[in-house]
């Protein structure tokens, strides 16, 4: 299906308060509280907020995901991501081109949580596979690139962590998922 297509399907369903064929927008912030100050309805966050829900089931549909997260940017979710995928003391592999301020971070997050990290072209499999260990939990890869446009076989880092306990992470942003399709790639 085309992506318009997958959107409008991922929205289907009539708000049973309105009878609302598109999910309304929910700009509230503020919740209203029962007698014992339990919730009546979502908490204030980004976990819960009817709105955003719809946005990340549209976006899970979209990438051909079961599920997605929305953050407040870019880097909130490459560090969130990687915060949850590795404990003091395993091994990185990330991106030798890629967006400037993210390996900035990675590089000082990974002195300050001993992880050992290797910065490697991703467009090389050869030099990916190279440097995986035992121990490598993530291997992260941005394609296309920014700001070289470098774009890296996802199939074949895939097929390089597959069994090994590493996480592949795919960062497209400049493509998006919509167009790479990673999820489908491995």
């Amino acid at each position: 299906m085309r992506p318009e297509t997958l959107a409008a399907a991922a929205l289907h369903g009539i708000d049973p308060t309105t009878g609302a064929v598109i999910p309304p927008l929910h700009l509230a912030t503020t919740y209203a509280r029962l007698e014992d100050y339990s919730l009546r309805g979502p908490c204030y966050g980004r976990a819960d907020n009817p709105t955003l829900v719809h946005a990340e089931r549209v976006v899970a549909e979209l990438e051909g995901g079961v599920a997605a997260l929305s953050f407040a940017s870019g880097m909130a979710a490459a560090t969130a991501c990687v915060r949850a995928l590795v404990r003091p003391g395993a091994h990185v592999i990330g991106p030798r081109v890629g967006y400037f301020n993210f390996r900035g971070w990675l590089e000082r997050f990974c002195r300050k949580w001993n992880l050992a990290l290797d910065v490697v072209d991703m467009t090389d499999l050869t030099a990916v596979r190279a440097a995986m260990r035992p121990e490598t939990a993530l291997v992260w890869a941005e394609t296309p690139a920014n700001p070289t446009w470098e774009v890296a076989d996802i199939a074949g880092l895939a097929a390089i962590t597959q069994g090994t306990g590493a996480k592949l992470v795919i960062d497209s942003t400049c493509a998006t998922p919509v167009h790479t399709r990673p999820l489908s790639l491995g």
